[in-house]
């Protein structure tokens, strides 16, 4: 009796050993691998890296154009610059999303100016300017050869070949004008500004990324400029300063400017890869702008010192006196645009 009991049991325990050890068998314990990536099985992706960096150091030679107006008077200039820029481009492919951002600097800038302000050569001068494109994948993958997505960026511009200053006093009161009781002869100091306009410019565009085969690609990039703020200095400018006898107009402050504007920018690309890790690239770029801006300064009023006694003795006793008006002129257009020829270098992993 005891015997058939323990053989009865000890078939119980048999039994329930058998569904442990089969799912032991069937189920191996992988909760904590070694990389510590949690339950995610990423040897999933062993067919793809997860992330792809593409970097590059590229060499822009650009030819640009501007047009600057305050009021009735109107200067243009066109340039010839050189331009050096590295891009980092980074692809999640878990998401199809990617972003790409740029920056430029100019290293020599040459060309000409002319309008109402005066005329001369462009010797010197800066370019400089920085993008940051945030898009996704929505239809193919360029993974697969091609893909075509949209993304939203940022662009800030400095595009400001040199095309001269504008003398203004720096004098604010009376007390800074040099004058002797000799003569109604008088100076005061003066300084000068260098263009320097900022635009900060809003993008929404179209990003199309093919392989045409396993050696070349073709990139497209198009954005939409809906709305460009532009700010800053606009050095060049020149009041017409008068001198009508007993009193003069002198311009007394560089000229600011504050307004909008919108335009559109394209990049296009050639790619070759002499190597898997390797790209050369030949491409090109246009960017265009349009807008208007408010554009403030002041002018100041100085009269030339008086010989008060009667009859007069030839001793100018009566100081020169000075004042300051500020002047603002709005909805003054501008226009700029800018094309270039590209050479790129650079590796991706």
């Amino acid at each position: 009796m005891v015997s058939s009991k323990f053989a009865a049991l000890t078939a119980s325990l048999a039994l329930c050993a058998l569904p442990q050890s089969a799912l032991s068998a069937d189920y191996p314990d992988t909760s904590w691998p070694d990389d510590m990536r949690g339950s995610y099985n990423w040897g999933e992706q062993s067919e793809w890296d997860a992330v792809g960096f593409e970097a590059s150091l590229r060499y822009v030679y650009s030819v640009g154009h501007h047009e600057y107006s305050v009021g009735n008077t109107k200067e243009t200039s066109d340039d010839t610059s050189h331009i050096l820029e590295g891009n980092l481009r980074i692809e999640d492919y878990s998401t199809s999303s990617f972003l790409n951002t740029t920056v430029g600097y100019s290293i020599a800038i040459n060309g000409s100016y002319s309008g109402d302000w005066g005329s001369g050569n462009i010797v010197d001068g800066s370019i400089g300017y920085g993008t940051i494109d945030l898009g996704r994948y929505f239809f193919g993958d360029p993974r697969d050869g091609f893909g075509v997505g949209g993304f939203i960026g940022y662009q800030y511009l400095s595009d400001n070949p040199d095309i001269g200053r504008a003398n203004f006093t720096t004098a604010s009161s009376a007390a800074d004008i040099n004058w002797s009781t000799a003569s109604n002869f008088w100076t005061v100091p003066y300084d000068s500004k260098p263009n320097q306009v900022d635009i900060h410019m809003l993008r929404l565009g179209a990003s199309v990324r093919a392989e045409l085969n396993d050696a070349v690609d073709f990139d497209v990039d198009v954005a939409a400029i809906p709305f460009a703020g532009i700010g800053g200095t606009l050095g060049a400018f020149a009041y017409s300063n008068a001198d009508y006898g007993s009193y003069a107009l002198i311009q007394s402050s560089p000229v600011d400017l504050s307004g909008w504007g919108y335009g559109a920018t394209a990049d296009v690309a050639i790619g070759f890869h002499p190597t898997d890790n390797m790209i050369v690239r030949l491409g090109g770029k246009a960017q265009y702008l349009q807008g208007t801006y408010d554009a403030t300064y002041s002018v100041a009023t100085i009269t030339d010192p008086v010989d008060t006694t009667v009859p007069p003795d030839g001793t100018y006793d009566g100081a020169p006196t000075f004042s300051n008006q500020g002047y603002i002129t709005t909805d003054n257009p501008f226009s700029q645009w800018r094309l270039g020829a590209m050479l790129e270098l650079g590796v991706s992993f």
